[in-house]
C-alpha cells in the first residue's frame, strides 16, 4: 500500500476495516429459508394406525421383533445426495423464489420415496423366522402384502405456513 505524503511516496500499512456489505443479512436469509421449508418422507397417519404401528415396530424393533430400519438406514446411506438436493433447493429459492424451491423439494421427496421403497425391497437381514416365512410365503422381512412399501410418501412442509405446502 502506497500513500503520498508531502510530495514523496511513503510505504505504509493499510487500515483494515471490517464492513458487512450484506453477508450477515444474506446468511440470516439462508437460515430462514432452510428453517422454513423441508421434506418429510414416511407413512402418513391417514394410511391407518395399524400400518403406522407396523412400520414403527420394524423401524425401531420391539421386545419380540428385531429392528429392520428402512427409513433411517436409507437417509444414512443417501445423506450426501439429500444434502446436495437441499442445497439445490436453497439455490432455487435464491434464484427463482419460493415456488421453485418447493418444486425442487418435491423432486427430492420423490427421489427419497423411491430410495426407501428400494431399501424395503432389498432388505434381507435380520431374516424372518421360518414360521413367518411359511405364513407369508416369502422370506423378504419387510414385504408381506406390499402395503407398507406402497404407502411410503413424501410432503413438502413449511414452518412459515405451519403445514404442508406440496
Amino acid at each position: 500500500w502506497w500513500s503520498c505524503d508531502s510530495g514523496g511516496l511513503l510505504m505504509g500499512r493499510p487500515a483494515l476495516e471490517d464492513r458487512d456489505v450484506g453477508y450477515e443479512e444474506f446468511t440470516r436469509s439462508i437460515e430462514a429459508i432452510a428453517d422454513s421449508l423441508g421434506v418429510l418422507v414416511g407413512i402418513r397417519g391417514e394410511q391407518g394406525e395399524d400400518l403406522v404401528t407396523y412400520a414403527t415396530v420394524n423401524e425401531f424393533g420391539s421386545a419380540r421383533i428385531r429392528e429392520r430400519s428402512f427409513l433411517r438406514s436409507t437417509v444414512s446411506k443417501n445423506q450426501d445426495t439429500y444434502s446436495r438436493g437441499l442445497s439445490q433447493a436453497i439455490g432455487r429459492y435464491i434464484d427463482d423464489g419460493r415456488d421453485a424451491a418447493i418444486a425442487s423439494l418435491k423432486l427430492l421427496g420423490v427421489r427419497a420415496v423411491g430410495d426407501v421403497q428400494t431399501t424395503i425391497t432389498e432388505l434381507r437381514t435380520p431374516e424372518n423366522k421360518e414360521s413367518t416365512i411359511r405364513r407369508k410365503g416369502s422370506s423378504n422381512p419387510l414385504i408381506d402384502t406390499s402395503r407398507m412399501r406402497q404407502s411410503i410418501d413424501s410432503v413438502v412442509v413449511s414452518g412459515a405456513d405451519d403445514g404442508v405446502v406440496g
